[in-house]
């Protein structure tokens, strides 16, 4: 059985959850959170249909919510 982590990039999810759900109040972080459980229970039913657990849930690792601002600094590739 396939196991799937799931990554939320914070920023981007504020800032594309008022086009996907207007009822959501983003500056409530109890309604972003059930926004989030509901999303995220949404994928897992959908990848539940190819892979057939018993439990959608079951299918999950772990949910990453990361919000940081994007690295303006210099980066140079490292020596091999």
């Amino acid at each position: 059985m396939a196991r799937t982590a799931i990554l939320i990039d914070g920023g981007y999810l504020l800032k594309r959850l008022p086009g996907v759900r207007p009822d959501v109040d983003t500056n409530d972080a109890r309604a972003v959170a059930v926004a989030v459980s509901q999303l995220v229970g949404r994928h897992l039913k959908q990848l539940n249909q190819v892979f057939q657990a018993p439990n959608a849930y079951s299918l999950l690792c772990r949910t990453f919510y990361f919000d940081a601002r994007p690295y303006r600094g210099k980066m140079q590739t490292p020596a091999h």
